[in-house]
């Protein structure tokens, strides 16, 4: 019996093969045995197999029939008695979801034996493929919360007891899609999450402070895991639902309390704390714009590492990561209260562990950010600060000048020499007889 095979995949030399899961649904053995010799009684074929394929069923030109030996063996029955000169081609097939990701090489063993003594011993025949898996993975960042408002008095950490005192809501949220062709079983998303202010100091002013875990929207299974030293929530702060936000607190506070810790709070702090740098754009109708921008790729945020597991991330599919918070009202307040913006961004990249076999083409899009846009509140209400004396006098003196100025001129122009009526009888006869001399003859009569 003499045996002959072609692996549905591409061929790199002989008697091996790369074969890309994904871009097919199945593996195909093609296998042919023909009989150069007599008849061959119980003539049978041998696939031998990785355990984590799984035997789909075989298609050949004559009347053979496979079966599962076991879990790793499909075993063909060619003929009884396979006769001479005889051949036969059998297709089977494999479903390779089962592969793992760490599984880079494939090999088969085929043969063919029977009752009949072989007339020459042949060895096995092994046919190897190096396993190609790819998936194009992607991710996008958004803000939930994109824009939000700071404003308020300025309130100490130790005087919070509650989350809705620190500030308004915030969620970032990241989307992991695999356009495929194969399945992913651990994707890693590291999200840098920026919870305190940079400065010079061993822990700086409050940012992005995390109220929950983040949380994980998959079909398949996900966990997020923080690293040492960082919990959520670190203050313990109630969460009571019954209690208004920061914006009504915002909205409550009255513009000399605000202008009162905005001036004379800063005054103190920022001789001894280091504060970002404010930066000024134009945009593109040529105004001008103060912007404050806090993230952890320029260093002008504190950040952690969020350690984001994804598993068994399908073909298609996608995962949702949620990651909620609440903007730390005082810092902005106290920090930046005449800015016009305040940019805060988190970002998060994909990382394939080391022990799976992953190919990409396209890692441009494994990187994201989701950036949150704070504006100060009520500015338009603060109180101006107060005018000095001397520019009060100075107006008085200066309006003084002009009103004699004008008087000057009038009386020289003859403003004040014009004539004007007699509200008399006799002052009005005297008017008309000037204005009608042909009528005076009248009144000598």
């Amino acid at each position: 019996l003499t045996v002959s095979y072609f692996l549905l995949a591409s061929s790199v030399k002989p008697d091996f093969y790369e074969l890309f899961l994904g871009e097919r649904e199945e593996i195909v053995v093609e296998v042919k045995v023909a009989n150069v010799g007599e008849s061959a009684y119980e003539a049978q074929l041998f696939i031998v197999h990785s355990q984590n394929l799984n035997y789909i069923a075989s298609k050949s030109n004559d009347s053979v029939i496979c079966n599962l030996y076991n879990a790793t063996i499909v075993s063909c029955s060619i003929g009884n008695p396979f006769k001479k000169d005889k051949a036969v081609d059998i297709q089977v097939r494999f479903d390779p979801k089962g592969l793992e990701d760490n599984e880079s090489q494939l090999g088969f063993t085929i043969f063919a034996n029977s009752t009949s003594k072989e007339v020459k011993e042949k060895q096995p025949i092994v046919l190897q493929a190096t396993v190609l898996k790819r998936a194009e993975l992607s991710i996008k960042g958004s803000a939930k919360t994109q824009w939000a408002f700071y404003g308020g008095p300025v309130v100490g950490e130790s005087a919070i007891k509650h989350l809705n005192e620190v500030g308004p809501k915030v969620s970032h949220v990241y989307e992991v899609f695999n356009e495929g062709p194969w399945k992913v079983s651990t994707v890693e998303v590291r999200i840098s999450w920026p919870y305190e202010v940079a400065n010079d100091k061993a822990h700086g002013k409050w940012l992005l402070y995390m109220e929950e875990m983040p949380t994980i929207q998959a079909l398949g299974d996900g966990e997020c895991i923080l690293p040492p030293g960082h919990v959520v929530n670190p203050l313990k702060l109630q969460d009571n639902a019954n209690l208004d936000d920061i914006d009504s607190i915002i909205q409550s506070s009255t513009p000399s309390t605000i202008l009162y810790n905005h001036t004379n709070h800063i005054r103190t702090t920022r001789d001894t704390e280091k504060v970002v740098n404010t930066r000024t754009i134009i945009d593109k109708d040529g105004h001008r714009h103060r912007v404050v921008a806090m993230n952890c790729k320029a260093g002008t945020a504190k950040c952690f590492d969020i350690v984001c597991y994804i598993y068994n991330l399908q073909r298609k599919q996608e995962a949702i990561i949620s990651v909620k918070a609440r903007l730390w009202n005082s810092t902005l307040v106290e920090d930046y209260p005449k800015v016009d913006m305040v940019k805060i961004g988190s970002n998060a990249r994909i990382v394939i562990p080391s022990n799976i076999v992953i190919q990409q083409e396209n890692l441009k899009d494994d990187y994201a950010i989701a950036e949150t846009i704070a504006y100060p509140d009520l500015l338009d209400q603060q109180e101006a600060e107060p005018v000095p004396v001397w520019i009060y006098i100075v107006a008085a003196v200066a309006g003084m000048l002009l009103f004699i100025l004008l008087t000057l001129i009038l009386r020289k122009l003859g403003f004040f020499k014009r004539r004007r009526p007699d509200p008399t009888l006799s002052g009005n006869l005297e008017k008309h007889r000037d204005d009608n001399p042909e009528n005076e003859a009248l009144f000598k009569h």
